[in-house]
């Protein structure tokens, strides 16, 4: 079976943004962080669930890295899972919310994915974390087609890290994929079209916003 990402079920970081003005107000600042925080790190669904406030470092009281714990029963030899992650466009509702769930969790070391209003672990994981994010999505009027999972999310990231000139030995590090591994073929989703493109600004050329000119049939005389 082709577990390639497509186009057609991708989500764009302009639709992230729609989803999260479209979130409901009752999980409102945990369902922005765990939205952002998928989508800036691309993590998988198991390593968020083991997330504490602890996993994150600070700088001025901003989050700053994740720290993914490594997975021993795993099994998976392409995969790595102990690595640090710097969070970019997921700080800010990151830090909404680990300020909010200390203040509501009587846990020294609080679960990331935790109840909004008891700040008790959430049972359920991101199985229910993901529930509203998937109702802001249709609310927002995104295509029933888009992946509102956590490998959605991993696909989000991996595509726009490597739309803006990541190379793929980073994308496997953040990922968590080794060095040998191929899923970054699976995950990026990259339009046939703009190859050439790519080429040429690598090179330091502009590329042609016409299409190229159509040969024109030349006879010739002995």
């Amino acid at each position: 079976k082709d577990q390639r990402k497509t186009e057609a079920d991708t989500l764009t970081r302009d639709e992230i943004d729609l989803i999260a003005g479209h979130l409901d107000t009752r999980s409102l600042i945990r369902s922005t962080a765990v939205l952002y925080l998928c989508a800036d790190t691309g993590a998988r669904k198991s390593e968020i669930e083991v997330l504490r406030l602890s996993n994150f470092t600070f700088e001025n009281g901003m989050p700053v890295t994740v720290y993914i714990p490594p997975d021993h029963e795993s099994g998976w030899e392409v995969k790595t899972f102990e690595r640090t992650i710097d969070l970019t466009t997921s700080r800010i509702p990151v830090q909404r919310w680990l300020s909010q769930l200390v203040k509501l969790s009587d846990l020294p070391d609080p679960y990331f994915l935790s109840h909004c209003i008891t700040g008790e672990t959430l049972s359920s994981g991101m199985a229910g974390a993901i529930i509203p994010i998937k109702e802001a999505a249709e609310r927002a009027g995104i295509d029933s087609r888009k992946r509102i999972t956590s490998t959605g999310f991993r696909s989000t990231s991996a595509t726009f890290l490597y739309d803006q000139g990541v190379p793929a030995a980073h994308l496997k590090q953040h990922h968590g994929w080794n060095t040998t591994s191929k899923m970054v073929n699976n995950y990026v989703v990259s339009s046939d079209n703009g190859v050439s493109d790519s080429i040429l600004i690598a090179n330091g050329m502009s590329p042609s916003s016409k299409a190229p000119p159509k040969p024109k049939i030349v006879t010739c005389y002995n």
